[in-house]
C-alpha cells in the first residue's frame, strides 16, 4: 500500500521511523507501528453517506441524512475524530505542525482502498478550498498539505 523509494529505504537504515504513539521503532516507512495502528479509533459502523458514527449496523443512513440528504453521495473517513487523530489534525490546522500528516494520509489511503472495494472508487481526491482571508492568516491550507502527502 505504501511504496518506498531507494532514498526512503536508505534514510530508514540511517534514521529509522519511530511510532508517534509508543515511540518504539515502527519498522515501517511511516511513524506508526502495526500494534498502535490497530488501536486507532477506526470507523467501523458509520453512515454510508456522511460517515458519522452509528450505534447500529453499518452501511445504513443516519437520521440527519434521511431527513435532509447532503449534496454529496458519500463520504469516506478512516477514524473517529478522537485522540490521537483529533490532536494530530488540530496540530496541523492551528499550529502548522505537519509532522503527522504523513500518517493521516496513509490512514486515508487505507480507508479509500478498503471502502472502494465495496463501492465505486472516487474519481478524485482534492483539498477543500480555504477562504483567502483564513489562508492568509494561517499561511497555509491544512487540507491541501494533507492531499500533498
Amino acid at each position: 500500500m505504501y511504496s518506498r523509494t531507494w532514498g526512503q529505504f536508505a534514510l530508514d537504515l540511517i534514521a529509522p521511523c519511530h511510532c508517534a504513539l509508543c515511540e518504539l521503532p515502527s519498522r515501517r516507512a511511516i511513524d506508526l507501528c502495526l500494534d498502535c495502528e490497530g488501536e486507532l479509533p477506526w470507523l467501523t459502523n458509520c453512515c454510508r453517506q456522511c460517515a458519522l458514527p452509528l450505534a447500529g449496523a453499518s452501511d445504513s443512513l443516519c437520521g440527519q441524512c434521511l431527513a435532509k440528504p447532503p449534496a454529496f453521495d458519500h463520504c469516506i473517513a478512516a477514524c473517529a475524530y478522537t485522540a490521537p487523530i483529533s490532536g494530530w489534525i488540530h496540530a496541523a490546522k492551528y499550529h502548522g505542525d505537519f509532522t503527522r500528516l504523513r500518517i493521516l494520509a496513509y490512514l486515508l489511503r487505507r480507508a479509500l482502498s478498503e471502502r472502494s472495494a465495496l463501492a465505486t472508487p472516487p474519481d478524485l481526491v482534492i483539498a477543500m478550498p480555504l477562504h483567502w482571508r483564513r489562508r492568509w492568516k494561517r499561511g497555509f491550507n491544512q487540507a491541501q498539505e494533507l492531499t500533498r502527502e
